[in-house]
């Protein structure tokens, strides 16, 4: 079998030399984006719905570029949304019940137990090869793109 030949990769080298580590972690944020809206958009249909407010919180977001070092997490600022994936117990912190409203009738209750309603990580787990998959993909055509030019 006859090795594929790849030609001015010298020049592609000095290409990307010349981008600095500003540039190559930019096109790295960019494609560990690319590949966390895979998870994202599974995690927003797996989430549990009532008003949407969960879903509609859940984003991508940059939370480390320090020269090609970038890391990207998948997940929401709310904070019942650990609850919503994990489950868990609710109790009263200042009163003696907790007082809400369940199809228009008032419930007291000591405790409520929420089950678990998992969304973030079964959206990691199937689709993290998609997301591996797109993150090549951006870094790819980033590569093809600097070579033509």
């Amino acid at each position: 079998m006859k090795k594929p030949r790849v030609r001015n990769l010298d020049r592609l080298d000095r290409k990307l030399a010349h981008l600095g580590n500003i540039g190559q972690a930019n096109v790295l944020e960019e494609a560990l984006h690319a590949g966390a809206q895979e998870i994202l958009n599974s995690a927003k249909d797996k989430a549990p719905y009532l008003t949407g407010t969960l879903r509609r919180s859940l984003h991508s977001e940059t939370v480390e570029k320090q020269g090609v070092r970038v890391r990207v997490l998948v997940g929401t600022d709310l904070v019942y949304a650990a609850m919503q994936e994990f489950g868990g117990t609710v109790v009263p912190k200042k009163a003696r019940m907790l007082a809400f409203e369940v199809n228009g009738q008032m419930v007291f209750a000591k405790r409520v137990t929420i089950p678990a309603h998992p969304y973030l990580r079964p959206a990691f787990d199937e689709q993290k090869g998609a997301a591996v998959r797109q993150f090549r993909l951006a870094v790819g055509d980033f590569v093809r793109a600097i070579a033509r030019g």
